[in-house]
């Protein structure tokens, strides 16, 4: 088998995309800042933009031909990279064929940004969902322009989408960096996109394939900085690894491996002190800085969470440890597809009734094992594909004799992937670590490929036919997924509950592909009896409801959360409030009709919607108040 491993990556686009991304970070800080965060604000701010980096982009790309941004036809001329070529393509096509629905993202990430840009400005938001305000938003800001301007969320997607195509030629870099052969990295490199919790985000608005590219971004770059004594490389293996802390603070122990590759490099800041100092102040910008000040400033704590109210900082690093081991590992074994999931699930449940969870819960509340039907962009980690592979691996390896390279900065590398990695076990409280953990995974793999024993192993025909199958398993779940299914899911699942009314499976299947088609959206039903003219709508939610439907379309209304125990409803009059009789309950312990009556309103509407398939139906309501409604006595 002839493989191509010797062409290098367009470290042009590779800069260009870390300036760009550094540039609308800090845009939207320096609009938030000034009180211009609107379309005017951006307006101007991308035109001088554009103009910098068009500039910058004829020194940078001067001299180099379109064939030197071409990718040879014959590198693709084997499974793998054919492989990832498909994937990419139906995660394109269902990320522009649906809107996000990725929970998270709509429950606090994107609500975080309209408020901002409703008020025109930075400001803390009178919400419950403490999320809104201590999340830092280094997503947001690139979603932000296009709510602002084309008040669409259609391009949502398209940082995850860049960020997945650089993937396969980055990690291979780091590879290479690290000691890896070129041919085993060449394979890896295409390995690691069909990771579940890669591939699922890819096509949605989950904020973990992001800073995973990033750091991986920051130690090419630091490398090849190091190597080629290049002060602007350095410069922006700095911004990239900043970003990672903008996107995500739980990613920010990577900065560990980054100060290994990039150590040799502090002794080019000397060289050009005014450089160094301007690009430390967009990094710390960029970073989560501005983030973790204002949640000083508002909270007295730089997570936002001072007295831990979110359980997600475990006391116990030796319960965090295991906790989170339990959960990744948990995660690394699930399947793209499932067809086992109820009696996997009560294996979980019964692992969880012993005394041994019973003790890890004293200390980490949120510890929870889960599989589900599909992987999904919301939970999945590193899948049983890729699990596999590295197993047989690291055996195949081990068995025949480890021998590594000489002693060179990959192997630090590996080292100080894993010391990032206990740092983030010790430490973080989340039942979502198999997915939280995903921007490690791809670091953790480094010291496993160094082994020489590697590059024959990849030669073996069982190894290569393994690795395609690997490659190909995540594809189904791609094409199946209720977030953004390439197939006639409703129409197909409609037709079969008909022919079968008593099928459980049937039912719930069409069921969480309903919920998951209407989520961007959920409350549509009531959406002709709001406002569209610019007012203010009240907004009573319960802990399960995401607030970013309410918003469409954007720039059509402003929601303001009606918050208990006395609510101020002077900004409301003459409009409405719209909950859910569940929220309405938990926020004040009333029913919908006796709320109305408190604050001298009545009920226009109602319907039933299913935020999550969990959580089962809720009605909702909408409640007109004239002019004269005031706030609600205590």
């Amino acid at each position: 088998m002839k493989v191509e491993t010797s062409g290098s990556l367009p470290w042009s686009l590779i800069r260009a995309w870390v300036l760009f991304s550094a540039f609308i970070n800090l845009l939207g800080w320096t609009l938030a800042a000034t009180g211009q965060l609107d379309a005017h604000g951006y307006t101007i701010g991308l035109l001088c933009g554009g103009v910098l980096l068009f500039v910058w982009a004829r020194h940078e790309f001067r001299g180099m031909s379109a064939r030197g941004l071409s990718i040879p036809g014959y590198r693709w001329r084997r499974p793998l990279p054919r492989i990832f070529a498909l994937l990419f393509v139906l995660i394109s096509l269902g990320a522009a064929l649906y809107p996000p629905s990725d929970y998270d993202a709509l429950t606090y990430r994107v609500p975080q940004i309209v408020h901002w840009l409703a008020t025109h400005r930075w400001q803390w938001i009178a919400v419950s969902e403490r999320h809104i305000n201590i999340t830092p938003p280094g997503y947001g800001w690139s979603m932000a322009p296009e709510i602002a301007l084309l008040k669409t969320d259609c391009l949502f997607a398209l940082p995850n989408i860049v960020a997945f195509a650089l993937l396969p030629g980055l990690y291979f870099s780091v590879l290479r960096q690290c000691g890896v052969r070129a041919r085993v990295a060449w394979h890896w490199m295409w390995l690691i996109p069909s990771a579940s919790c890669f591939a699922m985000q890819a096509g949605g608005i989950g904020n973990d394939l992001l800073p995973t590219v990033y750091a991986l971004a920051a130690v090419a770059l630091g490398f090849r900085a190091a190597q080629r004594h290049n002060h602007w490389d350095f410069c922006l293996s700095v911004l990239a690894v900043a970003l990672i802390t903008g996107v995500k603070i739980t990613a920010a122990p990577l900065a560990l491996p980054w100060l290994v590759a990039a150590l040799p490099c502090w002794k080019l800041i000397p060289t050009r002190w005014f450089a160094s100092v301007a690009v430390a102040s967009v990094a710390l910008t960029v970073s989560y800085l501005p983030t973790a000040v204002l949640n000083t400033l508002h909270t007295g704590a730089w997570t936002g969470d001072p007295h831990n109210e979110l359980n997600i900082q475990v006391d116990s690093p030796v319960r965090a440890f295991v906790g989170n081991s339990l959960m990744i590992f948990a995660g690394a074994l699930e399947p793209p597809i499932c067809p086992v999931v109820s009696t996997v699930k009560r294996r979980f449940e019964a692992f969880e009734s012993t005394a041994f969870v019973a003790w890890l819960r004293e200390k980490y509340p949120r510890f929870k094992l889960s599989w589900g039907e599909l992987a999904t962009e919301e939970s999945s980690g590193l899948g049983l594909g890729l699990t596999v592979v590295a197993t047989l691996s690291f055996f195949g390896g081990w068995a025949r004799g480890r021998r590594c390279p000489a002693v060179d900065w990959g192997r630090w590398i590996g080292l100080a992937s894993f010391a990032a990695f206990a740092a983030y076990l010790a430490k973080m409280g989340s039942e979502a670590a198999p997915r939280l953990a995903a921007p490690f995974y791809p670091f953790l793999l480094i010291p496993l490929l160094r082994a020489r024993i590697h590059d024959r192993l990849v030669h073996r025909r069982w190894w290569r036919f393994l690795a395609a199958l690997v490659a190909l398993s995540i594809v189904p779940a791609v094409c199946l997924t209720p977030s953004r299914p390439l197939w006639p899911a409703q129409f197909i699942l409609a037709r079969l509950t008909a022919k079968w009314p008593g099928n459980a499976l049937l039912a719930r299947s069409r069921l969480v592909y309903q919920v998951y088609a209407q989520r961007d959206d959920d409350v549509a039903p009531l959406k002709p009896l709001l406002p569209s003219d610019g007012r203010a709508v009240g907004y009573v939610r319960e802990d399960n409801d995401i607030e970013a439907p309410l918003w469409k379309p954007y720039g059509s209304r402003r929601i303001v959360e009606v918050l208990p125990p006395a609510p101020d409803l002077s900004s409301l009059q003459g409009s409405v409030i719209i909950g859910s009789s569940l929220g309405i309950d938990q926020k004040f312990g009333l029913t919908p009709d006796e709320f109305a009556a408190r604050i001298g309103g009545h009920i226009i509407g109602k319907a039933i919607i299913y935020v999550k398939v969990g959580g089962g139906p809720q009605e909702w309501v909408v409640i007109g108040l004239d002019r004269s409604s005031g706030s609600t006595p205590p």
